[in-house]
């Protein structure tokens, strides 16, 4: 082997080094993307409303509805009658905040299992949709004792 393809070849080797050490360094100075709707340091408590009573969501809970309600999409009245809704087991959704007025989010009616709610603090002229595989209702639903 000359002395040119050792060159050669040491300089790749050396460049791609370099290479995965900035991809590597790179993901610390990323920025993640902002908060949609609500931050979890935000969030003081939760508790769904069930026949005029309260039941506190547990830290995991609370996570989890803060990470769907942040993926979900802002969506007209059009077609959604806010009197009329399907028959739900809770009334409302109640989010206590720090320092900000408390959230309370509504359930209107549901569109391929995800739930469509009205929360007027994340949308004033129209309603919510829950993206993914409708795990929200389920959620809620699960946080208090069925009598």
């Amino acid at each position: 082997m000359s002395n040119r393809t050792t060159v050669f070849l040491l300089t790749i080797v050396i460049a791609a080094i370099a290479l995965l050490f900035v991809l590597n360094t790179a993901g610390m100075y990323v920025k993640t993307a902002p908060d949609k709707f609500i931050s979890p340091n935000d969030v003081r408590g939760m508790a769904v409303v069930h026949n005029g009573k309260q039941y506190t969501l547990s830290f995991e809970q609370q996570n989890k509805v803060v990470s769907i309600l942040n993926r979900c999409v802002k969506i007209g009245l059009e077609g959604y009658l806010i009197g009329e809704d399907d028959a739900f087991d809770y009334e409302q959704l109640v989010i206590f905040r720090f320092n900000e007025n408390d959230v309370k989010i509504k359930p209107v009616t549901f569109a391929n299992q995800q739930l469509i709610f009205q929360a007027p603090e994340f949308n004033s002229k129209g309603l919510l949709r829950e993206t993914g595989p409708g795990e929200l209702n389920l959620l809620l639903t699960e946080a208090y004792d069925k009598e």
